[in-house]
């Protein structure tokens, strides 16, 4: 008795039948008859060269997918057990943002309230990214605020949003309707982290921040007192490079202070370039402040307090 599916004992009945079928480039399934030695007859069915080939594509293309997708954010009522599509919404910014694989691209839609004056605040912290392009929306005609909630010990407050490694974020105000605002301490007795002192923290790498849109609405806002919105530092010993782009929108910066800037180099660990179109900075009582206020943590002129060895469009002096 010959073993079952033994090669070397099995005739293939109607393999002359199914060679073209077997070999075609049209999906599909091709049964094939075998006959033992005792001319039992089994029937095996294999997919052909165009459904293998289909496979191996849908399988790479499936892959290749996961690379490029789109999230919906709703605090309201999404859940992050949900799958963030449209209409099953993750709850957090963090959920959408990690289920975006290492070297992907993700585009993020965050909604928000219907009223302008009560928008829905993100409060999102440890928001990990590293080597990843992501992209920030507001939702419809919907309104939010990003603005991490800050815990302490008994030596810092730390403010860590965003965490960049290697990573683009983009994040498109749209007429205001999506902001950044600065966190308050948690224990207004000590001071900031110096590598988690800011709504977004460089870790290291390059990385690109962009907050704009078209036309100039307010879109971030540092109080006095408050988080840094950009922290660049060194976390250990990686290199620090990072691009901040700020277009047509308004910077709205009470009272700066060492504690909170738009954007703080800490103890000049990284190379910051700025570019900046369409943008101006105001206080809350409409007053003009000058770039000098607002950065912090560059090698400034011991005479005018102007920036030295800087390559921008912006104008420092007075």
């Amino acid at each position: 008795m010959a073993l079952p599916f033994d090669i070397a004992n099995f005739n293939l009945v109607n393999f002359a039948n199914a060679y073209n079928d077997i070999f075609d480039s049209t999906s599909k399934d091709v049964s094939i008859q075998q006959k033992d030695n005792d001319g039992n007859i089994s029937t095996k069915t294999v997919a052909n060269r165009g459904k293998f080939k289909q496979q191996i594509w849908d399988d790479v293309g499936g892959a290749l997918g996961q690379f490029d997708r789109s999230f919906y954010v709703d605090d309201v009522d999404g859940d992050d057990d949900n799958d963030g599509s449209s209409s099953n919404s993750f709850k957090t910014i963090k959920k959408a943002c990690d289920s975006i694989p290492v070297g992907g691209r993700g585009i993020i839609y965050i909604k928000g309230s219907d009223d302008e004056d009560n928008p829905v605040v993100y409060t999102d912290i440890d928001i990990l990214c590293t080597s990843k392009y992501i992209q920030l929306y507001p939702r419809d005609d919907t309104y939010s605020v990003i603005q991490p909630s800050v815990t302490s010990n008994d030596n810092y407050n730390y403010c860590q949003g965003f965490l960049l490694y290697n990573t683009t974020l983009l994040v498109y105000t749209l007429h205001g309707r999506l902001k950044v605002k600065s966190s308050p301490k948690n224990n207004t007795d000590i001071g900031w982290s110096w590598h988690h002192a800011g709504v977004i923290n460089t870790y290291g790498g390059n990385n690109s921040i962009f907050f704009g849109s078209y036309p100039s609405a307010d879109g971030i806002t540092c109080d006095e007192g408050e988080s840094n919105i950009i922290n660049v530092c060194i976390r250990n010993t990686y290199v620090t490079h990072t691009s901040v782009t700020f277009s047509h929108i308004h910077l709205i910066q009470e009272n700066a202070s060492q504690d909170n800037k738009i954007i703080h180099n800490y103890n000049s660990a990284g190379t910051i370039s700025l570019n900046v179109y369409g943008t101006d900075i105001k206080d809350h009582d409409d007053n003009s402040i000058g770039w000098n206020d607002i950065i912090d943590g560059i090698v400034k002129d011991a005479d005018s307090g102007n920036p030295i060895n800087v390559l921008s469009n912006i104008n420092f002096s007075d």
